[in-house]
């Protein structure tokens, strides 16, 4: 056997050798993946160097190794999407796209520990259940969709909305970057609710409870006192909002 059929055989073996390991590493845990495709780009790099050194048995490696690239960056971009859409629905609610109960907690814990000050409103839809008993819960849906909408709006970027359970949001204001009073706040998000029930069949109505930080209380007592004041609120618009939407079935049937 010469020496080029020497070199020839023995890069054979070589890129059997590399091929096996790129095969095995597709099937090492996710974690591993992103680095393991520089790894393979080198690889290469040092394949298509031996190409130009003994040719046609260069390519055929180059190729295979190629080809086992690329399928092993598929399968880390696959990974990475799950990975972030899995992270996003972690903190965030699929159906309102305000935040989710498991985030309200991280960040309650994150802001108890550095004492900030935090005003609080609990807010809450009138009339879910009935709704949804008896319209469906496409119609429900639709409200807590428009309730995050007109949160967030109101909000503005100076706290964070959060659907806390069905029919129950939580805003969180930081005090310090709260560019308005509190009352105002409130009187807004009326004011877009009253703007949304023009324009719908259906009326939205939601009670509303607040509380600001002092030396006394802490979050979770903050929390409860907005609580307690949403429900008395909702307690005085339970009469009022069925009869307001029975009116409207009555005015304008929903097909």
């Amino acid at each position: 056997m010469n020496i080029t059929r020497k070199r020839i055989v023995g890069l054979f073996e070589v890129g059997a050798i590399i091929i096996s390991i790129a095969s095995l590493l597709t099937d090492w845990p996710l974690w591993l993946l992103s680095n393991m495709v520089n790894w393979q780009s080198h690889c290469i790099r040092v394949v298509f160097t031996l190409f130009i050194l003994t040719g046609y048995a260069g390519v055929v490696v180059l190729i295979i190794l190629w080809q086992q690239n690329c399928s092993l960056t598929k399968k880390v971009q696959h990974w990475r999407q799950v990975g972030n859409e899995l992270r996003f629905y972690s903190y965030y609610d699929a159906m309102s796209g305000a935040y989710n109960r498991n985030a309200f907690i991280r960040k309650a814990k994150s802001w108890n520990n550095a004492k900030s000050e935090m005003a609080i409103v609990s807010c809450d839809i009138d009339g879910l259940k009935l709704i949804n008993d008896t319209l469906g819960h496409n119609m429900g849906d639709q409200l807590i969709c428009a309730t995050a909408e007109i949160l967030t709006k109101t909000c503005n970027h100076a706290g964070q909305v959060y659907r806390i359970g069905g029919d129950e949001f939580l805003m969180l204001l930081p005090v310090k970057t709260l560019n308005m009073e509190l009352d105002i706040l409130i009187q807004n998000i009326r004011k877009h609710v009253a703007a949304y029930n023009q324009q719908q069949q259906l009326p939205l109505s939601i009670s509303m409870g607040w509380a600001l930080p002092d030396n006394k209380h802490t979050l979770t007592e903050l929390i409860k006192i907005a609580d307690y004041q949403m429900y008395q609120e909702k307690s005085l618009h339970r009469e009022k909002v069925q009869k307001e939407w029975v009116q409207s079935l009555i005015n304008n049937p929903i097909r």
